[in-house]
């Protein structure tokens, strides 16, 4: 009998021992891990592993338009992203106009915004440079957003730009649009392709389970890659909308890129730009789009060498309703899709400019403007004032 209370006893001093050490282990490996995240992983990674936010960086979370620009977001890599405190990347304005000034806005995707290219060196502030060395004092309002179509970017204008009163709006959209002409069972609306997806609770149970545990975290972020059930992609704004369901095949893309039903939303939409900052008081101008196919690259659409001839054809497609709508309702189109003859221009892939190249379009916009006596016609509305 006491042989075998000792025996057991013994047995649960081994089995206390044992569940001992795993729990030193456990809370070494634990400790280990968070001096690890401490020293190699930027705040913002951790952030992003661990905590809800209506924010992913750049991108804040909008119910109208799904993300758009994080008001004073201020980031430096070598370039300058500053954001204004409205999500525009421009330098803050005044809710009035002040006397004297003439307020430019630009719309459109990630090539109005530059996503390459600091503050200064993005088509819309050169275009401001020109116009302030021809004699104006000018406000500019970069409102390109990466990845929005016209189904965002004209409903902010009329929302939150328009309300500003600018002179002058400056569109430079074509190429986003490939990516809703392109997907299966198109809506008109687009929700074919993108959604509202709140971002704000994605990963909920992963980011719980980070927080209590860096061990946990860096297992199943290791090396850079996501891991154990995590949904990298419902964390980007930008992506996380996308109905991926409704991604094409190459062959489907070219069959879908045939119907010409798809650039109708396309046509409204520039139409209602058009309509909208006519009755605000503004000149307007519609850019076309330069786009070289072989560079092509994204993460919605992938490449394909199948599809390429038939997106360069839609985007030229969505030039012509631009050159159209321009014709029809007598304002100005800038051919701005003539930088695409310069593969120097496009470093990166098919449509995102160097600083070059980015000027060069500001140019041609500011050459836009002085041939058509848009200029004058400014300078005037401005002295009026």
């Amino acid at each position: 009998m006491a042989n075998e209370s000792t025996k057991t006893t013994g047995i649960r001093a081994a089995v206390g021992l044992v569940v001992v050490s795993c729990l030193i282990a456990g809370l070494g490996i634990e400790g280990a891990a968070r001096l690890y995240v401490g020293l190699h992983w930027p705040a913002a990674r951790v952030e992003l592993y661990t905590t809800q936010s209506k924010t992913r960086g750049r991108y804040t979370y909008h119910p109208k338009y799904a993300y758009y620009l994080t008001p004073d977001f201020h980031f430096d890599d070598g370039r300058r992203f500053d954001h204004d405190h409205r999500g525009f990347r421009s330098a803050e304005i005044a809710d009035v106009k002040p006397p004297g000034v003439l307020r430019i806005a630009a719309i459109g995707g990630s090539t109005t915004y530059g996503v390459d290219v600091s503050n200064h060196e993005a088509y819309p502030q050169v275009l401001g440079e020109l116009l302030t060395r021809a004699g104006f004092q000018v406000e500019v309002i970069n409102a390109g957003t990466p990845g929005w179509t016209s189904m965002q970017s004209v409903p902010s204008l009329e929302d939150r730009i328009l309300p500003l009163a600018p002179d002058l709006v400056v569109a430079y959209q074509g190429r986003n649009e490939l990516m809703p002409q392109a997907y299966d069972h198109f809506a008109e609306d687009y929700s074919h392709y993108w959604q509202i997806r709140d971002f704000r609770e994605t990963n909920a149970l992963y980011k719980r389970l980070n927080r209590i545990s860096n061990a946990f975290m860096v297992v199943a972020h290791a090396g850079g890659h996501d891991g154990l059930g995590w949904d990298a992609t419902a964390e980007s704004p930008m992506y996380g909308a996308i109905r991926y369901e409704n991604h094409p095949t190459p062959e489907a893309t070219v069959k879908n890129l045939e119907d010409p039903a798809r650039t109708v939303p396309y046509r409204r939409n520039v139409e209602r730009l058009v309509r909208a900052s006519r009755a605000a008081g503004a000149e307007v101008v519609l850019a076309t789009m330069a786009f070289r196919p072989e560079g092509y690259k994204s993460a919605s659409l992938y490449p394909d060498p199948l599809i390429l001839p038939a997106l360069a054809a839609q985007v030229e497609e969505n030039n012509q309703v631009v050159r159209e709508v321009g014709a029809a309702t007598g304002v100005m189109v800038s051919e701005t899709a003539v930088l695409a003859e310069e593969p120097a221009l496009f470093p990166k892939d098919d449509c995102h400019m160097g600083a070059d190249g980015l000027r060069r379009r500001a140019e041609i916009v500011f050459e836009t403007l002085k041939a058509s006596g848009a200029l004058e016609r400014l300078r005037a509305k401005v002295a009026a004032r």
